[in-house]
């Protein structure tokens, strides 16, 4: 990697904390990788279900990737008297480098580190359960294409997971590189604490000003970013739906029989996240049953542990995404309640962002850059399995958890603005009370961009019937 590189990472790790550098095979020069830390009990350094599964996910990922190496970093808050916050830090990390080793992975490519309680993630609330941690560091030795094609570097903020699945596709089949992009994928976290601290990307792609091009973001942050006053523009998708409430059989039969039945219900969701709780929680209201008042909230670290709530009867129902709910089913039979796309159907989930600054300097740029994700979700048209190769090489899923959500009907890979959904959505989060804000939201999506690329495209290979078709879907959502 040349020092140049070498000096924007440098500036975007401090940045965006919890991104750890790796380089996929045969891809790419570089790409970064990141998984949520996990978690543990006061005093304690045993892993639960939630954190082996997430081990289990790590483990079969560096299966994939013979050349990857992980750091184990384990920290401890304030836990009680008597307790030495490093030796339990030590202890966390080498668990859980342990039960990697069990899970078949090389000692060689294994190291742990515990740093007591030097990093806290609240550092005003000691005690927090978000300090009482492992973080996972991916690193790789730096593989440069040498194809002689001078083309321009871009840096890209994604979600490594299934729900922007776009972008591994778009980049592996070298659909950037027609469009003259070199393009580093810089991985975000959306769940590592708080995503409304982090708006799921939104911050970071915001605070590092030149640095990255595009941000791919999750479903809900863009709007709860612009009530919060942070200029963004949409100009794109990757999803729409995806996210499901989950319940045990009896209670998910229950709560679809009648809203009525939502009355008094205990819920769980991640610290931050929005759309599924917003979605369940507005069509609630529209019946007559105020989240506000009828709902009791729980909060939980993450996804994960809101699936062990669930099984513990800790908590009713519970929001979680693909294939978490997989998982659930197979593990405690638990049941989806409502998929959001019933819902709200052709709702946005994850947007594609970036500021109206670069939009009006680089317009045509963005054009170009939109052109490469629509080819990749033509290709996943076209070929699913082939793309369910590629993503299942990126996130680290078993194949089957891949192929079964991509190809869920709820679960729709779509590249398109959907900015009718876009302003529907700003309209129900503030009827809901989930912002305030008096903002003009259709200030904040530029559908035109999306539009030029799509015709371009059209220009290009006029007897295309995949352009002609999201084209039409075009004009239905945006106009």
């Amino acid at each position: 990697m040349n020092t140049r590189s070498t000096n924007s990472w440098r500036r975007i790790h401090i940045i965006l904390g919890l991104f750890f550098l790796c380089v996929l095979p045969l891809h790419t020069w570089a790409q970064s990788l990141t998984f949520q830390p996990i978690y543990f009990k006061s005093r304690k350094a045993t892993l639960d279900e939630a954190s082996k599964d997430a081990l289990k996910r790590i483990a079969q990922l560096l299966a994939t990737h013979p050349q990857v190496t992980l750091k184990l970093i384990g920290h401890a808050g304030i836990e009680g008297k008597n307790v030495d916050p490093q030796a339990l830090s030590e202890s966390r990390a080498t668990n859980a480098l342990n039960f990697l080793l069990e899970e078949k992975v090389k000692k060689k490519r294994l190291s742990a580190l515990g740093k007591g309680s030097a990093e806290l993630y609240e550092p005003g609330n000691p005690s927090a359960a978000s300090n009482r941690r492992v973080e996972f560091e991916f690193k790789a030795p730096a593989i440069t294409k040498k194809d002689g094609k001078e083309l321009e570097k871009i840096q890209l903020i994604y979600w490594n997971t299934l729900y922007h699945a776009l972008i591994p596709i778009t980049y592996v089949k070298g659909f950037f590189e027609k469009e003259g992009f070199d393009a580093l994928l810089i991985a975000t976290n959306h769940s590592t604490i708080n995503q409304v601290k982090a708006s799921c990307g939104v911050e970071p792609f915001l605070k590092s000003k030149g640095l990255i091009f595009a941000g791919a973001v999750c479903g809900g942050s863009p709007h709860e970013s612009i009530a919060k006053g942070l200029k963004i523009k949409v100009i794109g998708g990757l999803l729409s739906g995806g996210s499901m409430l989950i319940a045990k059989p009896e209670m998910a039969k229950k709560l679809r029989a009648d809203w009525n039945n939502f009355r008094g219900i205990r819920i769980g969701r991640p610290k931050g996240t929005v759309l599924t709780s917003m979605i369940v929680s507005y069509n609630a209201y529209m019946r007559g049953v105020d989240h506000r008042k009828e709902f009791k909230w729980h909060l939980y670290n993450s996804h994960e542990e809101v699936l062990e709530a669930i099984a513990r009867g800790e908590i009713d129902a519970g929001d979680t995404y693909a294939p978490l709910n997989l998982r659930a089913k197979e593990k405690y039979g638990i049941e989806e309640v409502y998929n959001t796309f019933e819902l709200f159907p052709f709702h946005p989930c994850c947007r594609i962002i970036t500021t109206p600054e670069k939009l009006k300097k680089d317009r045509p740029k963005y054009v170009r850059y939109l052109k490469a994700i629509i080819r990749g979700h033509e290709f996943f048209t076209r070929f699913p399995l082939k793309a369910v190769d590629i993503v299942q090489e990126y996130t680290g899923y078993t194949k089957d958890e891949v192929r079964i959500s991509l190809t869920n009907p709820n679960f729709r890979l779509n590249p398109d603005p959907l900015r009718n959904g876009f302003i529907k959505f700003w309209k129900m989060m503030n009827e809901t009370g989930f912002i305030h804000s008096k903002e003009n939201i259709e200030d904040y999506i530029d559908s035109s961009v999306y539009e030029d690329a799509l015709k371009k495209l059209m220009e290009e290979d006029p007897q295309n019937p995949y352009y002609s078709y999201m084209m039409k879907q075009f004009l239905v959502q945006n106009r």
